[in-house]
């Protein structure tokens, strides 16, 4: 997991990368891994608020293939995107406001990123991210 993330799992509630990674998938309905030359680029997913939900909190993990790679990342993400709006009006989820490639990226895709507000067990900054189709 890239240096980033794993920061950003680890101040939103103390969780390590296995932890940040078992967590999401477990409470995930639909995930995916992206694999380049048989290595993980990214694993992520959809997470729902409710069993019934409208309301999609999509997630990504990156490793540092990522950067190897930027290119096929950004259109693959782009095309999951507008995958996931097709079933889910709302996307929402919350971003480490130091993780500035990420927040980079979102806005990028299409997100509207929120003031920075303290969260997590130190209070650390985050961004809300939020897209309605």
């Amino acid at each position: 997991m890239r240096e980033a993330d794993r920061q950003e799992v680890w101040a939103i509630n103390r969780f390590t990368a296995f932890n940040a990674l078992t967590e999401s998938v477990g409470r995930s309905v639909n995930v995916k891994t992206a694999l380049v030359d048989n290595k993980v680029l990214a694993i992520f997913g959809i997470g729902t608020l409710t069993f019934l939900s409208r309301t999609a909190v999509p997630w990504v993990l990156t490793s540092n293939e990522v950067e190897k790679h930027r290119r096929m990342f950004l259109q693959y993400s782009k095309w999951w995107i507008e995958e996931v709006r097709k079933e889910y009006p709302l996307l929402v989820n919350i971003v480490d406001g130091r993780y500035i490639k990420a927040l980079k990226w979102l806005k990028w895709l299409g997100f509207e990123i929120g003031p920075a507000l303290p969260l997590g067990v130190d209070g650390a900054l985050f961004h809300r991210i939020e897209m309605r189709t």
